[in-house]
């Protein structure tokens, strides 16, 4: 009787704490909360690996698990059975995920609404290894009482409870940041709440954390912040949102961005030094709100595309007439040298033309497809004018972790209206070329934005001119 007692002892101990996984009341350590995390990944793991195999005869990549929506194309699952098996494995690893991070905060003395984190790819992995290290509540409690009340004091206001206001900070501002980037993507809103609004809440949210607890300097602050911008330039990267180019292109008008905003903050908490940690945190939360409501806002209010004109001229020693035929098509060019271009700027290849004279219509290949270009004007040999009915995408964003990466933003926001080449005879005998294009993007602020588009069209402007020229002076 006895050995069955201890044995129904045990049973019903190890039903207690299988019930204690799914359990959102109470606390948890750090320590168990690393080794429980830990375990359930590595069983999650394997049961996906085994379904799998059964199911498809392919290898689980542990990579797939940053982008779940991704790995559908390498694991086509089609029939409804097949969802019901991989949702009845996901929803218990779900549901206990959440209660043990519900009760990680809660030991740490954060804001369980940090939870929602835990949703997020990439970012939840982030967020278990904060949590790992965060001190929980008796170990912050025992520290505290063993250096007494003036420790404590200093303690509170210098030390742990800043650090642990600064990880919070870190965390929750990027957190939110990559959360208006994927709402801005789903929506296709590449706008100044994206681009300027974003960044400049990051930083706030940082800098109000960072100086709740006490002053600090601005340049810690600065630093801080651009370290933060920096970390989310990275984390678009790993997840395969952006490609190099664009995260060099936006840089220099996000960064700042956060920068001041984490400067405002620091301004307006100057003279409020040793805000309460939850007047922060509700501070911040107003901060957050703010991000989606641009967002949406600048989407119904947005006004149309401008339409810009970027020219390029050179010249080319030969006269117009022969210049004029190398203008109609031309071969294909040889691979580009520009740095743009090999970055994967969009670049020209060849151009033919169907038919002759007004109503014909000319193709611009690039490698990316083809501009569809009929003939508005055709005045030989003066000027060829054209419109544009079908344009490929700009470029092709180039991410050494990402093999292949078809970004949203490269579809329909970058839009050629019209074109034309004007050939102006020159008294010497040569040519004055020029090239124009008149064209528009969906991307605000429009003004910045141009900068770039106009240095891109440039240089494929560039690019064919130079090569027109060449064939049209007998040296290709």
């Amino acid at each position: 009787m006895s050995g069955d007692g201890a044995a129904d002892n045990d049973a019903g101990g190890r039903g207690r704490r299988l019930r204690s996984l799914f359990s959102l009341h109470g606390r948890i350590g750090p320590r168990r909360y690393l080794a429980l995390g830990a375990a359930l990944m590595a069983l999650k793991f394997a049961l996906d690996a085994a379904v799998v195999h059964a199911l498809f005869v392919k290898p689980w990549q542990p990579w797939f698990y940053l982008l779940p929506l991704r790995w559908s194309d390498t694991y086509p699952v089609e029939l409804p059975w097949q969802h019901l098996v991989f949702a009845a494995i996901s929803l218990p690893f779900v549901w206990i995920g959440v209660a043990l991070t519900v009760r990680r905060l809660r030991d740490a003395r954060v804001a369980t609404w940090h939870v929602i984190w835990f949703v997020l790819p990439l970012v939840n992995l982030i967020l278990f290894g904060v949590l790992s290290l965060l001190p929980g509540k008796d170990e912050m409690d025992q520290t505290r009482a063993s250096l007494g009340h003036d420790a404590d004091e200093w303690l509170g206001h210098l030390g742990a409870e800043r650090r642990r206001l600064a990880v919070i900070g870190w965390f929750t501002s990027i957190g939110v940041t990559l959360g208006l980037v994927s709402l801005a993507t789903v929506l296709h809103l590449y706008g100044t709440g994206l681009f300027v609004a974003a960044p400049w809440l990051q930083g706030f949210v940082l800098g109000v954390f960072l100086c709740a607890p006490g002053p600090r300097s601005a340049w810690s602050v600065a630093r801080a912040a651009l370290t933060a911008e920096l970390c989310v330039c990275g984390l678009l990267l790993a997840l395969g949102i952006e490609g190099v180019a664009c995260v060099i292109m936006a840089a220099p008008l996000v960064v700042p961005m956060g920068v001041l905003g984490a400067l405002t903050a620091r301004l307006l908490l100057r003279d409020r030094w040793d805000l309460p940690a939850r007047l922060a945190r509700q501070i911040s939360a107003l901060a957050i709100l703010v991000g989606p409501a641009l967002l949406l806002g600048e989407n119904v209010m947005a006004p149309e595309p401008s339409t810009y004109a970027v020219t390029t001229r050179l010249v080319v020693h030969a006269p117009p007439e022969q210049v004029w035929q190398h203008v109609v098509a031309f071969p294909e060019l040889p691979p580009p040298r520009e740095f743009l271009f090999r970055a994967g700027i969009a670049w020209p290849q060849s151009a033919h033309i169907d038919g002759d004279g007004k109503g014909a219509v000319r193709h611009c290949t690039f490698n990316t497809g083809s501009f569809v270009e009929p003939i508005e004007v055709w005045d030989p040999p003066r000027l060829l004018k054209f419109g544009v009915i079908e344009s490929p995408q700009p470029m092709i964003e180039w991410n050494p972790l990402w093999p292949r990466l078809d970004a949203a933003h490269l579809h329909g926001f970058f839009a050629a209206r019209s074109g034309q080449f004007e050939l102006v005879p020159l008294a010497d005998g040569t040519t004055q070329l020029e090239g124009t294009t008149w064209y528009s993007h969906g991307l605000w602020p429009e003004s910045y934005w141009r900068l770039w588009s106009d240095l891109l069209v440039h240089t494929i402007h560039r690019r064919v001119l130079e090569h027109v020229r060449a064939l049209s002076e007998g040296r290709r």
